[in-house]
């Protein structure tokens, strides 16, 4: 476990050091941050002009409570603003939770599917959402 948390911070460091084509934000409560968005432009070969929300992470004891709904909120508001028409997102195919996170806020599977090595391999699939 503490090897796929390292590997895990050094991903996240590494693309905090590198510039890109994302934004990042973090959500707080009461000074403490509780979340965090990674969205811009989408990584897909057959998506190049759709913007893509890369991450967007709460933590638990803040689920159910509306802040999910806010950052995301946010993050179609910011991509809308960048001139965005589409959305993407990946998802594990194993997270129901977001799953349906996601398709409460309009997005649908297209089909895209992929797999990812994280200590095992996971299925991803993307979801769309037009804006």
């Amino acid at each position: 476990m503490s090897s796929e948390l390292e590997q895990r911070a050094e991903r996240n460091r590494q693309s905090l050091a590198e510039p890109g084509d994302c934004d990042y934000f973090c959500a707080e409560f009461d000074g403490k941050m509780i979340g965090r968005l990674v969205f811009g432009k989408s990584h897909d070969d057959d998506k190049t002009d759709a913007g893509e929300i890369h991450a967007i992470y709460l933590i638990a004891e803040f689920w159910g409570k509306g802040y999910g709904k806010l950052m995301m909120d946010y993050e179609l508001a910011e991509l809308t603003h960048l001139g965005y028409k589409e959305v993407t997102i990946w998802v594990f195919k194993e997270n129901k939770r977001g799953r349906q996170f996601y398709e409460k806020h309009g997005f649908l599977p297209d089909g895209k599917e992929m797999e990812l090595e994280y200590g095992k391999p996971l299925k991803c699939m993307r979801y769309t959402l037009s804006i």
